[in-house]
């Protein structure tokens, strides 16, 4: 098996280069925060949607095509069969279940829920009611999320990362950025592991659309359940859950491993074609 091999006389220079894309998401992180607590005080739930469009959505987009123009190439949904993308969305709708019942009770001894987050969330959920309250809640939760943030963080993030270094400290990186720019400590772990996913999934599959169909599946039973049902499961529906994060996941092994993949991901390749990167290098 061949495995990226480091070079430690690089690190300085690696830092270096990764400067930018770490002023770009600790910059974007700030403003969003900012932004999202101005738009959300005055259009409600809305203002999510608002705010990720103007501080994610549009500095992503100028931030990749000035910097990392390879990574659009890793949105060509014709790329990803359509069984991976089920897979995907069968394990965004479960898995989230089980982290909820087996990992949330140990994030929540070392960092409770605050009382105050409880209230504003209800705050934003009150008056949803209707297919209306259910668009704007789905739009706004898990839509627009699930394009701008996987853009950033499966997208540039992970593509940049993996340029120099290897893909698990990558995988890693991208990860805990990823948990910290949502802000809320008492869901740190889970929102951890599901970068960790939602990361493995693009490495796998060589594209942004799979871990986009999870990101967007999780967020809207999330929000559904969480809005309009309750987040205490019983000892069924968390077997139940189980039981279809597993078969998602066979699924989308299945599915990867039914279509090649290349050794560098289509940002790479479109990166190495125009000679502006080396391909790691590698040993047995």
């Amino acid at each position: 098996m061949k495995i990226p091999v480091s070079n430690p006389a690089a690190e300085d220079g690696h830092a270096f280069a990764l400067r930018p894309y770490i002023l770009f998401i600790i910059g974007i992180a700030l403003f969003f925060q900012v932004g999202a607590g101005l738009l959300v005080g005055t259009l409600g739930l809305p203002g999510v949607a608002l705010a990720q469009i103007l501080f994610l959505g549009i500095p992503a987009l100028v931030f990749a095509a000035r910097r990392a123009p390879g990574v659009f190439a890793l949105l060509n949904p014709r790329a990803v069969p359509v069984r991976r993308l089920l897979a995907a969305g069968v394990m965004g709708t479960s898995i989230w279940v089980c982290l909820f019942a087996f990992l949330l009770p140990i994030q929540m001894k070392i960092w409770p829920i605050p009382e105050d987050f409880l209230q504003q969330r209800a705050r934003l959920f009150s008056g949803l009611e209707g297919p209306f309250g259910i668009a704007i809640l789905v739009m706004s939760g898990a839509i627009i999320p699930a394009m701008c943030e996987e853009l950033i963080f499966r997208g540039i993030l992970l593509d940049a990362f993996r340029r120099y270094w290897n893909s698990r400290r990558a995988l890693v990186w991208t990860a805990g950025l990823f948990a910290l720019f949502h802000g809320t400590l008492h869901q740190f772990l889970v929102t951890f592991v599901l970068g960790l996913i939602m990361g493995w999934m693009a490495l796998r599959s060589s594209s942004l659309i799979p871990p986009m169909v999870y990101h967007f599946a999780n967020n809207t039973t999330v929000l559904l359940v969480t809005a309009y049902g309750g987040d205490d499961f019983t000892r069924p529906v968390i077997g139940a859950a189980l039981f279809f994060s597993i078969v998602g996941s066979l699924l989308f092994l299945a599915a990867s491993s039914g279509s090649p993949r290349s050794k560098t991901s289509a940002a790479d390749a479109s990166l190495l074609s125009a000679g502006k990167m080396q391909e790691p290098r590698t040993t047995e």
